[in-house]
């Protein structure tokens, strides 16, 4: 087996992705991308998407023809509402996050928590909540995309359970 350490970020993210690691009926996986700006891991991660058979979500095609596998979310104004109705409208498809502002914000964090992470004890995955709405789980999977230095984010508290719980590249 070829070692780890010698792989480039995109020969990491072709296996992830061109193997569909991350639609695996029983697990799924979620992926952090930090240092994004750093080593145009952006550019990267749009080649190896062009490379996958994963069709883009289409807001203009009606939901009858759009038949698609991810949602690419660049909108820098998201609260936390409108995160909540984004897993729940497309709850089970793959989510690309390309926005510093889901990261900015404990309540924005605390739904993203609710998306990807599970108890490490009983793997029980976890609910996303948000007052005054029921809660439900999600079912697909989380790319999150952050132009971040790697070494300070895994420092950073308010991110413990999103590094606990993510595949790091």
């Amino acid at each position: 087996m070829e070692d780890n350490a010698n792989r480039t970020f995109e020969d990491k993210l072709e296996d992830l992705m061109l193997d569909d690691l991350f639609n695996h009926d029983i697990f799924r996986n979620h992926l952090l991308i930090l240092d994004a700006d750093k080593y145009d891991k952006r550019r990267v991660l749009n080649n190896v998407l062009l490379k996958t058979n994963w069709k883009k979500f289409d807001e203009v095609k009606s939901e009858i023809e759009n038949k698609y596998d991810y949602v690419y979310i660049t909108n820098s104004k998201i609260g936390k509402k409108e995160l909540f109705e984004l897993f729940y409208k497309f709850n089970g498809k793959i989510f690309i996050f390309d926005i510093e502002e889901v990261l900015k914000k404990q309540s924005l964090i605390n739904i993203l928590e609710g998306a990807v992470c599970s108890s490490p004890d009983s793997g029980t995955k976890w609910s996303i909540r948000l007052e005054g709405r029921k809660e439900f789980k999600f079912n697909g999977t989380v790319i999150l995309i952050s132009s971040q230095e790697k070494d300070k984010f895994l420092k950073t508290s308010k991110y413990q359970y999103l590094t606990r719980d993510m595949i790091i590249l």
